[in-house]
């Protein structure tokens, strides 16, 4: 995938994006498949060559989607909130972009800082 492809790619996906949370609450909340529902819709060997985006695009909604559970939608009501609103997902595109690892401060001086010195310093 190229820049001009990831830029095609990454809108389809902010638009995908923008379609689930806005219509997540007609979707089931807990999914209807049953255990093993996913095998006889995929190949039985992974792809050789490169598969492309509007491929995969199409396996998620097709494949993928029907067999999730809706964590975003506002009648999930188990486990903890759901971190996918619009500035939480523009957050991880941003530290996916950086591929950075974030969990000490020899890897990312900024995030340790960050996280660890200023809002801790400031909290207290």
């Amino acid at each position: 995938m190229d820049s001009v492809e990831f830029r095609e790619a990454a809108r389809a996906a902010i638009e995908d994006a923008i379609e689930y949370q806005q219509n997540v609450s007609s979707h089931p909340v807990v999914s209807p498949v049953k255990p093993g529902y996913l095998a006889s819709l995929l190949p039985s060997s992974a792809p050789v060559d490169p598969e492309p985006f509007s491929a995969i695009r199409a396996d998620l909604h097709d494949k993928i989607m029907p067999g999730m559970t809706h964590w975003a939608s506002p009648r999930f009501m188990a486990f903890f909130p759901c971190l996918a609103s619009y500035p939480a997902v523009v957050a991880e595109m941003y530290a996916n972009a950086m591929n950075g690892a974030y969990f000490n401060w020899i890897c990312s001086p900024a995030a340790t800082e960050l996280e660890v010195i200023v809002r801790l310093q400031r909290s207290v």
